[in-house]
């Protein structure tokens, strides 16, 4: 508390006793009320003073201020959504995101395009049995350049595995529309070992598919369930991000490319990026706000979108492709021409 506050607080206080000796003489309070109160007050006062010392002149032992620990040392503060803030942990060797709100503008039909140019952006969306018969000519003439198939999961209770029901035929369509085909596995994996049993199981039903035909990432799609009962409902941080080390090492050895869905609960409070860097990121910010701060390969940016040929709503997303460097001029060589 700074010296304004501490004076203010302390003529508040003295304003308080006055009003209490007058009201003692008003009401006429016994002579043991009156002490015990004005105790109370002095008190409060001296927490009050006691209080005012600045951060950076605490005593130190031996009567030389020294400054006192910084509670934000090894934090950044960063966007959360809703206007709101949080105060996360700083890595060193995580980049950081180079997305600006600036960089993108919203079609008429609820699409986010970018327009930076740091980066190559695919339209995208990630669909499950949940969407019902998409109509994929109708989903690829609407401008979607891929989509993330649901390619299975496993459930929060029972702990067992299962493909989902419309793998194959979303897959079918979208192939044959033209449109690059990634997938996710529902994750709800609770030690290593069982992330390590998910990744087989998905890759044992994407080697089934024509060789080349897969050409997106296959994300580790771990999420909380909001039932305090789940399987997965005490699992720590460091648990978690040994599950998709476990999960996107697998992926990575069957020859595709593994990547990490997070929102920013566990982006932030969760997952350790550093530990997950060899992987990509697949981050949801549903608002529309491209606000995470750490670099990411794809950004789940509604969960509301509109799309010709599907009959609910649907994730929308992009897919940042870094754009190749500019090409430096040609050293010329030989004499200039007359």
């Amino acid at each position: 508390m700074n010296d304004k506050h501490r004076i203010l607080a302390e003529e508040m206080l003295k304003q308080t006793a006055e009003e209490i000796c007058m009201k003692k003489k008003q009401h006429a309070f016994t002579g043991r009320v009156f002490p015990v109160l004005m105790i109370i007050i002095t008190i409060l006062v001296t927490m009050f003073t006691g209080c005012s010392r600045t951060r950076d002149t605490i005593p130190g032992p031996s009567g030389e201020t020294e400054p006192e620990e910084d509670w934000y040392s090894g934090m950044i503060e960063v966007d959360v959504g809703n206007g709101e803030t949080r105060w996360i942990r700083a890595y060193d060797s995580v980049p950081v995101s180079m997305l600006k709100a600036d960089q993108f503008k919203e079609t008429d039909g609820g699409y986010l395009l970018y327009t930076g140019n740091e980066y190559t952006a695919l339209q995208g969306i990630d669909v499950s049995t949940f969407q019902g018969e998409i109509d994929w000519s109708a989903v690829a003439a609407d401008g979607i350049d891929f989509a993330m198939l649901r390619i299975g999961g496993r459930g929060y209770g029972s702990g067992e595995i299962y493909e989902d029901d419309s793998f194959q035929i979303n897959f079918q369509g979208a192939i044959d529309n033209g449109i690059q085909v990634g997938g996710y596995f529902f994750s709800q994996a609770v030690t290593p070992e069982e992330a390590r049993e998910e990744a087989d199981y998905a890759v044992s039903i994407l080697k089934e598919l024509p060789e080349g035909s897969v050409t997106m990432p296959i994300a580790f799609d771990w999420e909380t369930v909001g039932d305090y009962e789940a399987r997965t409902a005490d699992i720590d941080g460091e648990t978690l991000t040994a599950c998709a080390k476990a999960f996107c090492a697998r992926i990575a050895e069957a020859g595709y490319q593994p990547i990490v869905y997070a929102y920013r609960y566990l982006a932030y409070e969760m997952y350790d990026l550093e530990e997950l860097q060899p992987y990509g990121l697949w981050i949801s910010t549903l608002d529309g706000s491209p606000d995470f701060y750490y670099a990411h390969d794809m950004w789940q940016y509604t969960e509301n979108g509109v799309v010709n040929g599907i009959q609910t709503r649907v994730d929308l997303n992009l897919y940042f492709i870094p754009a190749a460097p500019a090409a430096e001029p040609a050293e010329q060589t030989g004499e200039p021409a007359e």
